[in-house]
């Protein structure tokens, strides 16, 4: 069985979407897309504030690309124990000009979303993808999930796979992608951090999606 890691994001809508779409369609960047068949799409409710639009988000995509089986994961966190912003899980509502990337960064999130995808599967896709300013997050880098792969194939004795289908795209990429795709997907995915319906326009994801939009639509 292969798992999807779906956070109702652009870049994981994406991939739900095209794993329902004709292989040859979408021209010369899709065609660098290897998109394995989905059987599960996996939600984690972490305590995040954007929980409750991530999760119709992911809804409406299980829905409109066909996949019938979404598995929800719950995991309670202390938040203030482990020292991640209160900003990201809705303590904090007062933003200001430009807000600093690490008063959004959860400490190895998608080691924990691996970790439990692993614990449904040996094989799972995540939504990594060429974007160069990934190096703000060290574990939103290919290297970090071809070394997890490595790690676990040795320590588990067993074939462990994690796909990043999006590997070679950036993100306006993907935002072109999504949108000749889909039209309406690109409005039915969330990407705030704090869990603003439409965005706060000040988190690291909004100013990135914005900024995106922008360029493509100008």
């Amino acid at each position: 069985m292969t798992i999807l890691l779906c956070g109702g994001g652009l870049d994981s809508m994406t991939i739900l979407a095209f794993s329902h779409s004709d292989p040859s369609w979408g021209g010369e960047v899709s065609q660098r897309l290897k998109v394995p068949k989905i059987d599960s799409v996996l939600w984690v409710d972490y305590g995040q504030a954007a929980s409750k639009y991530e999760k119709a988000s992911v809804q409406w995509g299980c829905l409109r690309y066909g996949k019938k089986e979404m598995l929800t994961s719950s995991v309670t966190l202390d938040i203030k124990v482990m020292g991640n912003s209160p900003k990201m899980f809705g303590l904090d509502k007062n933003f200001k000009q430009g807000v600093n990337k690490q008063d959004f960064y959860v400490r190895n999130r998608n080691l924990m979303l691996c970790t439990l995808a692993i614990m449904y599967s040996d094989e799972i896709i995540i939504g990594a993808h060429a974007e160069p300013k990934s190096g703000a997050y060290p574990d939103a880098k290919i290297s970090f999930f071809r070394g997890l792969e490595k790690s676990l194939n040795t320590l588990l004795r067993k074939p462990v796979r994690i796909h990043t289908p999006l590997q070679n795209l950036d993100s306006y990429d993907i935002l072109d992608l999504a949108s000749r795709r889909d039209p309406e997907l690109v409005s039915n995915t969330h990407s705030c951090c704090v869990g603003i319906k439409g965005g706060c326009h000040q988190c690291g994801k909004c100013k990135m999606r914005d900024a995106h939009l922008g360029f493509q639509f100008r």
